[in-house]
């Protein structure tokens, strides 16, 4: 399906022989075929970030308030597997905005379909949480861990590792007891989220230069050439599977043929514009917290789109 909506993606914004292009890297390329076989959300997300990013085109073409509805309704079931992706929903309202400027009830009703679709998908889960759970979260109740993770005197910006004694080797029940003993109560998975939240915002507050570091890290390590295990030693795997083991279509090679299209294709459609926007906002969001190469797979199949481009205009 992923190679299936590359290609569609593809198609819309420069042709079927493009699209064809596109369809067979990303058919070939390493970590979808490494990912695809794990029980991981991360090929599920990365899925519906294409299909998320097609019904907008389709939208950005015939601007109805239909068409809108679907892509709120595509990016709530998005965030059910990433809540992270309703990092974008203010840019695709605003997106919405520019395009209705010269009328306010256009963009009324285009809010209004926002509002439903988010509500149908995100917003029933929050409605469980409250009344089966009596705790209040809009999604999952992970955030402000894995934002303590990225944040704190023995965080690496990498790793999925807690200071010590936790270690690599932490359980929701520790850092539960941990909050807790803090915090003199017995805390519901939200408060205990929101309590080391707030606790990697006041490192952030006592060490903003120890925090600009590891996000200029993250954003690095978000388009070097080196793919960051997490739950699986990449390189390792890579090179037991021979499908992996003579596949040389790396993401340097990629990202930097994307960076090329992004270069050629910036000014030719404001669709475009709006994509590498969203593109840069979601990365930066993600350097936020703790990174490794799954975390930025729901990007790739963007990235070899603009890959595709490039290489068609330069031959």
């Amino acid at each position: 399906c992923l190679v299936v909506f590359t290609y569609l993606i593809t198609r819309r914004l420069s042709g079927h022989k493009v699209g064809i292009i596109a369809a067979t890297i990303a058919s070939v390329y390493p970590m979808f075929l490494m990912f695809e076989a794990e029980l991981l959300l991360d090929p599920l997300f990365t899925l519906l970030v294409q299909v998320f990013v097609y019904s907008l085109l389709l939208w950005s073409e015939k601007p109805t308030w239909g068409r809108f509805l679907v892509v709120s309704i595509v990016c709530g079931l998005a965030a059910l597997t990433r809540p992270t992706i309703l990092a974008v929903v203010p840019l695709f309202i605003l997106w919405m905005t520019w395009k209705f400027r010269r009328s306010p009830a256009t963009i009324f009703t285009h809010l209004a379909a926002c509002v439903v679709g988010l509500a149908i998908t995100v917003g029933v889960v929050f409605y469980r949480n409250l009344a089966v759970a009596d705790d209040p979260v809009l999604v999952a109740s992970q955030g402000g861990l894995n934002f303590y993770i990225g944040n704190n005197d023995s965080a690496d910006g990498l790793s999925a590792s807690l200071p010590e004694p936790l270690g690599h080797n932490w359980r929701i029940q520790d850092i539960t007891f941990i909050a807790e003993r803090e915090t003199g109560r017995t805390l519901k998975p939200g408060e205990v989220s929101a309590y080391w939240g707030g606790r990697a915002i006041d490192w952030i507050i006592d060490r903003p230069g120890r925090f600009l570091g590891l996000t200029l890290k993250r954003l690095w390590f978000s388009i070097a050439n080196i793919e960051v295990s997490n739950n699986r030693l990449i390189a390792a795997l890579s090179e037991r599977l021979t499908i992996l083991r003579y596949n040389h279509i790396g993401f340097g090679v990629v990202f930097t043929l994307a960076v090329v299209g992004v270069f050629i294709f910036w000014r030719k459609f404001h669709t475009v514009r709006w994509l590498i926007v969203g593109m840069l906002w979601f990365t930066l969001v993600n350097a936020f917290f703790f990174l490794n190469s799954r975390f930025r797979l729901p990007l790739i199949p963007l990235y070899i789109i603009f890959a595709s481009l490039a290489l068609d205009y330069l031959t």
